[in-house]
């Protein structure tokens, strides 16, 4: 199945955004504590869009609430789950307002939220100190531990740090978890587990703070405990379709109608640091079965993600839109859209997949004419000129000018041929290096769907063909860095390789390659689209960038990359402007 999780996100957040009052800065019908995770929606898709769209709904939705420094007077829950969502705001942003906010809201948490005369400690889940439960003291993990990850010399008593180890210690022996490695609602008045519901929710957020644990520490513990829960909720919590399913449906009030979100949130964090492929395969299965059964003519998503759907809420809109959301990939200035052809966004009628992201085909693998890659039905670029860029290689050269496979940008919805080009074999001057072959299309109406595909000919003796990149728009030449070489590192969840200072303890190539030929004398840029997941704690060099000549060895364009160069956690365009 091939899907754009960009365009099924680009409706979904559209129709949430149909409850949103501009004028409140709140989302009609949801409560307060849901309008915290409506944030968080949003951040999904502001991250997806690299910032371009729906800023407004963070910062209007702060302006608009912001006196009483969203502390409630009920509930310490309500009020993590503001921090949380602050703490995002200021990542994706960098306005640190939002990150002071957090803070003051921890402090009250903290000050007033936390006690040793009940049950040995823990966080009250009311300020009138009622219940000790799971979901409010799984949020002040979290929070203390994000805190830590955004303060420079935090540690020792009272830091964030020691909260983040207390709470885990006191919350990992309170009896919560039960012998399934499931979490139930809370501690009985005798201190013991209740043996209450065992939310969705209440299993998410504390794959976040576990996974941060693990992020500060480097103790593999936190990612394993982490894993245990995440496994016994896909396993049990689930419907016979392999959909998540809340314990309540199909009968949820308005605050159950936001659970299940919340644990896709924080499975797909976990996901983003140990790769595990159940995960993935997880939220894929969700995305996919929510947009496929689950979904109005409005774009409107209901409560059972195996469908069918029932009716719209903005709390189940916000909840569902997160499988889809996370698993987005951001369009950037460099590339609106960048893939390996291996990405599970395409399809594949033949071919066999090769190195971490490319896809290939050869006279013995693929004996048929076919298509080897096809896909995603992409609908959220702009009306326009654009131009894809496949970059194929082969494992020998030669004369033979019998076309190898066929390249085309097809529309869709009516199935018009928008571009094509052949691709003789002999057009390739040097064997497993990879060349630009670029088609410029037209796509004049909004909203349609476009495909970018590439037809195997069965050519007889045909050499290994391989697809690594189909990348749009940007410069004459993109390369998605999974399909580079690396000496560290690990390809992330998506199209990017990643190193991270948990694992990866010295100095090396993150990327290199590839080897490209210019086309002649000139002043070329060089542009690399580079993240941090921490912008704020130093002014250190995270890493050097620089261009070389790959006959002489010669440096001819380099930069160091500094820690504060990174106004925010999204992609910023770093060019080197080298002279041929």
């Amino acid at each position: 199945m091939t899907t754009d999780y960009n365009a099924n996100d680009e409706q979904a957040v559209t129709a949430l955004q149909n409850w949103y009052n501009i004028n409140a800065g709140n989302w009609n019908s949801l409560n307060r504590w849901q309008w915290a995770n409506a944030v968080d929606a949003l951040e999904n898709t502001y991250t997806r869009t690299n910032g371009m769209e729906y800023g407004y709904g963070l910062s209007d939705t702060y302006d608009q609430n912001v006196s009483g420094n969203f502390i409630n007077d009920a509930g310490y829950d309500d009020e993590g789950w503001w921090a949380l969502a602050w703490i995002r705001a200021y990542d994706v942003t960098g306005n640190s307002r939002y990150l002071s906010m957090a803070r003051t809201i921890f402090n009250d948490m903290a000050s007033n939220g936390w006690d040793t005369t009940v049950c040995g400690g823990g966080m009250w889940w009311n300020k009138a100190k009622t219940y000790k439960n799971a979901i409010t003291n799984e949020l002040f993990l979290t929070i203390a531990a994000r805190l830590h990850q955004r303060t420079a010399g935090d540690s020792g008593s009272g830091s964030y740090l020691n909260w983040a180890t207390t709470e885990w210690t006191w919350f990992s022996n309170s009896g919560m978890i039960n012998a399934s490695n499931l979490i139930n609602d809370g501690l009985s008045s005798a201190c013991a587990n209740n043996q209450e519901t065992t939310w969705t929710y209440n299993q998410g957020i504390i794959l976040g703070g576990l996974t941060d644990l693990y992020k500060i520490t480097g103790n593999t513990s936190y990612l394993t405990k982490a894993e245990s829960i995440a496994n016994a909720a896909i396993s049990n919590l689930v419907s016979s379709a392999g959909t998540l399913r809340e314990p309540c449906e199909p009968s949820c009030n308005g605050d159950q109608e936001q659970f299940k979100g919340l644990f896709m949130r924080n499975l797909a964090y976990l996901y983003d640091v140990d790769h595990q492929q159940t995960y993935f395969h997880f939220l894929a299965t969700n995305a996919n079965s929510i947009w496929a059964n689950d979904r109005n003519s409005s774009n409107q998503l209901g409560l059972a993600w195996n469908g069918p759907f029932d009716s719209a809420t903005p709390a189940k809109q916000s909840s569902a839109m997160i499988p889809m959301s996370v698993l987005a990939e951001p369009w950037t200035q460099g590339a609106a859209f960048a893939r390996g052809a291996q990405d599970p966004a395409f399809g594949h009628n033949l071919g066999v997949a090769a190195g971490s992201q490319g896809w290939a085909c050869s006279a013995s693998t693929c004996t048929t004419a076919n298509h080897m890659v096809y896909g995603p039905y992409i609908s959220y670029l702009p009306p326009g000129t654009h131009t894809v860029h496949f970059h194929l290689s082969v494992n020998a050269t030669s004369s033979v000018t019998a076309s190898l496979v066929t390249l085309d940008v097809r529309d869709a919805n009516n199935g018009n041929t928008l571009a094509s080009s052949s691709v003789p074999w002999n057009v390739f001057t040097t064997a497993n290096a990879a060349q630009d072959f670029a088609l410029t299309y037209t796509n004049a109406t909004p909203g349609d769907s476009v495909e970018y595909r590439i037809y195997w000919n069965n050519v007889s003796g045909a050499p290994t063909l391989t697809a690594s990149d189909i990348v749009v728009d940007g410069g004459t030449s993109n390369w998605v860095a999974s399909n580079l070489n690396h000496n560290i590192g690990r390809l992330d969840s998506l199209n990017a390789w990643e190193v991270d200072p948990t694992r990866d303890t010295h100095s090396d190539f993150l990327s290199w390659g590839p080897y490209t030929a210019m086309p002649g004398a000139g002043n070329y840029t060089a542009s690399f689209e580079l993240k941090v997941d921490n912008f704020n704690l130093d002014t250190s060099t995270v890493a050097t960038i620089d261009v070389r000549d790959n006959e002489t060895g010669q440096v001819v364009a380099s930069q160091n990359i500094l820690r504060n160069n990174f106004p925010n956690t999204l992609y910023q365009l770093f060019p080197s402007t080298l002279v041929l």
